[in-house]
């Protein structure tokens, strides 16, 4: 979780938002779908980086920062 609030909606960093990207479920599209089955969208643009590439952007920093922590 973040370090600053217990409130998930409310992140303490921008490195916290990265995998939490939201869903929108999308109510016009379901609501001739029979019972049960919903679609979601998933919000990609609202990442720091604004893509899917966010992820393993943070990953390979982190991978990096570990190595030279290591000395390699």
């Amino acid at each position: 979780n973040n370090l600053f609030t217990k409130d998930p909606l409310v992140q303490g960093t921008i490195l916290e938002t990265i995998g939490n990207t939201p869903l929108l479920y999308l109510s016009k599209i379901c609501k001739d779908l029979p019972t049960g089955i919903k679609i979601y969208a998933k919000l990609e643009g609202v990442n720091p980086g604004g893509s899917v590439k966010d992820r393993p952007a943070l990953q390979m920093i982190l991978d990096g920062i570990s190595r030279w922590h290591r000395g390699m």
